[in-house]
């Protein structure tokens, strides 16, 4: 779940019964998120920096993976 009032992201079972926030940076803005099992990480869009970052579930290695170019029309 993406909490963009909290700058948080939360990972829960299907039940709502485990419920843990996923260390991201403090200044991100997460709003839509999505998650690869595969490389088990997840990416979100940061509506403050209109970014898409990604991370490990752990919070490790987050890094801006594209962002949005505002010099085109």
């Amino acid at each position: 779940m993406a909490d963009d009032y909290r700058y948080q992201i939360y990972q829960a079972d299907y039940k709502m019964e485990y419920i843990r926030a996923i260390k991201i940076p403090r200044t991100d803005r997460p709003i839509a998120l999505t998650y690869d099992f595969k490389e088990d990480r997840v990416y979100w869009t940061d509506f403050r920096e209109n970014l898409v970052k990604r991370a490990f579930l752990n919070g490790s290695d987050a890094v801006v993976i594209r962002f949005k170019d505002n010099s085109r029309s």
